[in-house]
């Protein structure tokens, strides 16, 4: 989980499974940012509540300062990612660096952002992510 360069200046999210204890890699997830120089898009955090349901959070910045699938989450085990808390955007350069769950509903992302100040906003779900506040 992480990012991936696509060429100089222009980073996307890329998620990897292994089966056999880390010999071999597979791609599960990738995307990258439309073909816009300083556009990036990474993945930071990682947490399954089981073998199925997983979250994945970063940030997806846009050099318009746009964002989408900063939260991305799983019900099939890494098989398919879905974008999550297009809500939390607000148009405010937020980067997600963790994410926590109790259960597969209850759950916390933290996140900073770096302007106008430097601050720390948690957010939360309590229905699997279909819906997520500060």
């Amino acid at each position: 989980m992480g990012s991936r360069t696509f060429q100089p200046e222009l980073w996307g999210q890329v998620i990897l499974a292994t089966t056999d204890g880390g010999e071999r890699w597979t791609t599960q997830y990738e995307k990258a940012p439309p073909d816009m120089l300083f556009s990036y898009f990474r993945l930071n955090s990682v947490f399954f509540v089981d073998q199925r349901n997983g979250w994945a959070v970063g940030k997806s910045e846009l050099i318009d300062r746009s964002h989408q699938g900063a939260i991305l989450h799983t019900t099939d085990g890494g098989q398919h990612w879905a974008e999550q808390g297009a809500e939390l955007y607000e148009g405010r350069a937020r980067e997600f660096f963790a994410v926590h769950f109790l259960d597969a509903q209850n759950g916390w992302a933290l996140a900073e952002s770096k302007f106008p100040s430097s601050n720390i906003w948690l957010a939360k779900t309590s229905d699997a992510g279909a819906h997520w506040s500060w």
